[in-house]
């Protein structure tokens, strides 16, 4: 009884971001002959970003110490549930979590730095892949189709 106590007590709404809810916007009129873009964006994002490193991490965790796959699964389940995810760092003060923040985003951009070099792209970071997935949506978003693009009638 304490722990879910304890533990609802950590659960927190997500507050939606505006970025969010105009990329939100943007993807919803996207023209599916735009969206092979779209994916090919979001997918090199991953590669060429942190995400690979952080896939990377939470694998090898899952390998080593199999019942972490429970707290991937429980974080994935409260983050499409609208709230936010609960990490160890933030039972931190509030010193020792931006510190053990910064090395951990050092250990999981390392291979995606890699893979970037190795593919001569740029690095992207989360700021560069938001940036790019924004021009993206409201390129392929603003691209209006004809009214018989898709009849074949």
């Amino acid at each position: 009884m304490v722990g879910a106590t304890f533990g609802c007590g950590l659960l927190r709404k997500k507050e939606p971001s505006p970025e969010a809810a105009n990329l939100h916007q943007g993807a919803a009129q996207i023209a599916p002959e735009d969206a092979p873009k779209v994916i090919s964006e979001v997918g090199e994002n991953w590669l060429y970003g942190p995400g690979l490193g952080q896939t990377a991490l939470n694998v090898g965790a899952i390998v080593v110490f199999p019942p972490y796959a429970i707290y991937v699964l429980g974080n994935s389940l409260l983050s499409m549930s609208g709230y936010e995810p609960l990490y160890v760092s933030n039972l931190l003060p509030d010193d020792e979590r931006v510190e053990f923040n910064e090395m951990y985003d050092e250990v999981t951009t390392a291979p995606g730095r890699v893979s970037a070099a190795l593919a001569g792209k740029e690095f992207r970071s989360k700021e560069v892949a938001s940036q790019r997935m924004k021009a993206i949506v409201s390129e392929s978003g603003g691209s209006k189709r004809s009214p018989t693009s898709g009849d074949h009638g």
